[in-house]
């Protein structure tokens, strides 16, 4: 969407499949964007491997890493409000 009266995503989706895709996310967080990572299609080494790029990411930005479901990570900087609600 190329809109001039959207605004800027305040959560970022990103699906990473090689080991260089760790910057793009790390890029959003100093945006001051939430990011939901989706591992789903990540061999588990270069899982690993990013989660460990990310955590040093996020001590930068003073964020926080929640684990939302198997192979789905929520990386939110800090002042960014979230809230997680379980349903029945």
């Amino acid at each position: 969407m190329n809109d001039k009266n959207c605004k800027e995503p305040a959560v970022v989706i990103i699906q990473p499949e090689r080991i260089e895709h760790e910057q793009l996310v790390a890029d959003h967080l100093l945006m001051g964007r939430a990011v939901l990572v989706d591992f789903q299609r990540t061999d588990i080494e270069t899982a690993n491997r990013i989660i460990s790029f990310l955590e040093g990411a996020l001590y930068g930005v003073t964020g926080e890493m929640v684990r939302i479901r198997e192979n789905l990570l929520l990386l939110a900087p800090k002042g960014m409000v979230w809230h997680e609600e379980q349903m029945q």
